[in-house]
């Protein structure tokens, strides 16, 4: 009966762990492979400028994104 009631929060903490780890990923391919990222972020723990930097591309992406949206909107009326 536990496992069926705690059913819920185990769904959402594995949809938060999943955004953190593709966070953690997108971050770490900037930071593992622009050296002047790497260069530049050195005095951070590598998880901590992997997530900024995750965040940071995500942001900008999502900003982007909400932007065509927007502009498409406005094209087809």
């Amino acid at each position: 009966m536990f496992f069926a009631a705690a059913l819920p929060w185990i769904i959402r903490l594995l949809g938060f762990i999943r955004i953190a780890a593709m966070l953690l990923v997108g971050g770490g391919m900037f930071v593992h492979n622009i050296k002047a990222v790497h260069h530049t972020l050195a005095f951070m723990p590598s998880i901590a400028a992997e997530l900024v930097l995750g965040l940071m591309f995500g942001a900008v992406s999502l900003l982007v994104v909400k932007l065509l949206e927007k502009l498409l909107k406005k094209q087809k009326r």
